[in-house]
C-alpha cells in the first residue's frame, strides 16, 4: 500500500474516531441532571463551562505521545468549530468571531490549568475552581452541589486514566451517569 494512502487513512480514522469522542462530551455536558438537579446555569455560558470541563478531562489524557497529542488536537479542533458555529448561530458577525474564539480558547487553556491543579490538590481548590467557573461564585448555589461535582469530576478523572490507550485512540470512552444532588 502506498506510504500516503496510509497516512490519510490513519488520519481520517484518527478524526472519525475523534468525533466520536468529541459527541460524547457533548452529550453528557448536556446531560439535564447538571442543569436541573446541581443548578449550573442553563445558559450558553453554564454550557460552555460543562463542554470545557469534560473536554479537558479526556485531552488531559492525551499528553504523552505524539499519536494521542494530535488525537486531543483533533478533539480540540471539533470543540472550538462547534463553539464557532455557535456563536454564529447567535448572531455574532465574521468580525467578531476571531475575538471571541480567541477569548474562548484563552478560558479554555486558564481553566484547563487551574482544574489540572486543582486535581493535584485532593482538597477543596476544585470546588472553589468549579464555583468561579461554573457556578460564577452564585450565592444562591449550595455547597452540596458543588461537592457532588467536585466528587463526579474527581471519579472521571481517575476513570478516564484508568482507559488504555488502544481503547481511548478508539473512542471506547464512557463517562459515568451525570450527578445528581
Amino acid at each position: 500500500m502506498n506510504k500516503w494512502l496510509r497516512i490519510w487513512q490513519f488520519g481520517d480514522y484518527r478524526k472519525q474516531n475523534a468525533n466520536i469522542i468529541y459527541k460524547k462530551i457533548i452529550t453528557q455536558s448536556r446531560s439535564k441532571q447538571f442543569y436541573e438537579s446541581l443548578g449550573v446555569p442553563d445558559t450558553f455560558d453554564g454550557r460552555f463551562e460543562l463542554m470545557v470541563l469534560h473536554t479537558f478531562l479526556v485531552v488531559r489524557r492525551l499528553k504523552d505521545s505524539k499519536k494521542k497529542l494530535k488525537f486531543g488536537r483533533d478533539i480540540m479542533t471539533l470543540l472550538f468549530d462547534n463553539f464557532d458555529l455557535s456563536l454564529r448561530e447567535v448572531g455574532v458577525g465574521d468580525m467578531g468571531i476571531g475575538k471571541k474564539i480567541k477569548l474562548m480558547a484563552d478560558s479554555f487553556y486558564g481553566r484547563a490549568f487551574a482544574y489540572e491543579e486543582a486535581l493535584k490538590d485532593n482538597g477543596a481548590l476544585l470546588e472553589q475552581t468549579l464555583n468561579r467557573n461554573v457556578f460564577k461564585e452564585d450565592e444562591k448555589n449550595m455547597s452540596k452541589s458543588l461537592k457532588v461535582l467536585a466528587d463526579y469530576i474527581r471519579k472521571e478523572a481517575f476513570s478516564i486514566e484508568k482507559i488504555s490507550d488502544s481503547d481511548l485512540l478508539e473512542a471506547r470512552l464512557t463517562f459515568g451517569p451525570a450527578p445528581k444532588n
